[in-house]
């Protein structure tokens, strides 16, 4: 008779810590969906008074960027304390390399990835699958030295403050990076 009542308060026991796990898996989620509900709906606002801007000037001027900046504030300070805007131009030298990922190695790390018989050669950077990466080197930062890399092309939208001279050719880029409770997001707007 105890093994049956022992047995039963630890059935109730485990199946009340499933239920407070779920609640509390439930309550996070409610948190997360609320977020992200309040996200978007700040960056809707944010995307119309972008567009306004837009309208009213031609150019991404410093003087029209530091308005935009000053403006920013009536949004959700809370909001804004945990996103970053980079105002991006495109710099015409600017490299795109492909580098090694974590595991340091071209392609996946300990794999013959172009089955070519020699496993992590150089030839495996870029491998479909693998953790290798892409990143942009403004003109005028020193090149990167790992190795093995390449660079795949030339001409990036590259953050304003890192290249020479404003580039008339193209529209400038405002890139709105934000940290969230479970992930981080990011969209980039042509002026």
């Amino acid at each position: 008779m105890r093994f049956k009542t022992l047995f039963v308060m630890l059935a109730i026991c485990a199946l009340t810590l499933g239920v407070v796990a779920r609640t509390a898996g439930l309550l996070k989620s409610n948190a997360i969906a609320a977020e992200s509900k309040a996200i978007d709906s700040e960056m809707g606002s944010l995307r119309d008074k972008l567009r306004l801007n837009q309208q009213r000037d031609a150019v991404l001027d410093d003087v029209t960027w530091g308005r935009i900046q000053n403006d920013l504030p009536s949004l959700n300070p809370e909001l804004l304390s945990r996103t970053q805007f980079i105002r991006h131009q495109f710099d015409p030298a600017a490299r795109v390399r492909l580098l090694p990922g974590l595991d340091c190695q071209p392609g996946t790390a300990d794999v013959d990835d172009n089955a070519n018989g020699m496993i992590d050669d150089p030839g495996e950077l870029g491998a479909t699958f693998s953790d290798d990466q892409c990143i942009v080197e403004a003109s005028r930062s020193a090149p990167s030295k790992i190795v093995p890399s390449i660079v795949l092309q030339r001409g990036a939208y590259v953050a304003a403050d890192q290249i020479f001279r404003q580039q008339v050719f193209h529209p400038d880029r405002i890139l709105i990076l934000h940290q969230g409770v479970d992930r981080s997001w990011s969209f980039v707007f042509d002026w």
